[in-house]
């Protein structure tokens, strides 16, 4: 199971289920990749930060007040779970722990390694640039786009939380009213990659 926790000022209706909220939300999802542990780190105290700031600090004050804060610190627990088993010195998991596929290396190294690259399970244009088809590579794809648990558990947060406002074309914008933001925290490239991550197209909405 995947936690999320949901962080403002309740009011009747606030932290629903339902992509009708009345305020508009942003959502954190760290450790997508296992060996990443900063991601989840750094996901845990921003959501400290932001229950002890509330009615201290002003600026977080603000944000709670007038938006939904939702985080989910570990995308891939079980990943985790194997990079963990590594003690002082963790195993290089970057994928999921499904081993049903290939015969990996066990204990896993950093190129060679039991399960699927969550980050390119997904089911919007899968199985693109950047992704492999060989089980034991660190960007394996899955054997089918939103193959994995936690993809589904994530996609389905995804547009439970947002209401789907774009048109049917890669070239069509979401609208100006559309209430939120969304991203995924790496601890790896010291970059902030926005929409389209296949191409060097800018994405409508990039202005």
């Amino acid at each position: 199971d995947l936690v999320a926790i949901c962080l403002t000022k309740q009011q009747p209706g606030d932290c629903s289920l339902s992509p009708t909220s009345t305020k508009p939300r942003f959502l954190l999802i760290g450790a997508v990749h296992a060996r990443e542990l900063s991601a989840t780190e750094l996901s845990s105290r921003f959501v400290d930060l932001l229950a002890d700031g509330y009615g201290t600090d002003a600026e977080v004050t603000s944000l709670l007040d007038s938006t939904e804060v939702w985080v989910v610190p570990v995308g891939n627990p079980d990943g985790r779970e194997i990079v963990e088993q590594g003690t002082s010195s963790p195993y290089l998991q970057r994928k999921n722990a499904n081993n049903s596929l290939g015969s990996c290396a066990v204990p896993p190294t950093s190129s060679n390694q039991h399960g699927i690259d969550l980050n390119r399970n997904f089911t919007w244009k899968w199985g693109g640039t950047g992704t492999s088809t060989n089980p034991c590579d660190a960007t394996f794809r899955g054997t089918a786009a939103g193959s994995e648990p936690e993809t589904a558990a994530l996609s389905q947060l995804m547009t439970t939380l947002y209401p789907d406002q774009r048109g049917p074309l890669l070239t069509d914008a979401a609208p100006l009213t559309t209430p939120g933001y969304m991203l995924t925290l790496h601890g790896y490239a010291n970059m902030h990659v926005i929409p389209w991550g296949d191409t060097t197209a800018k994405a409508p909405n990039d202005a």
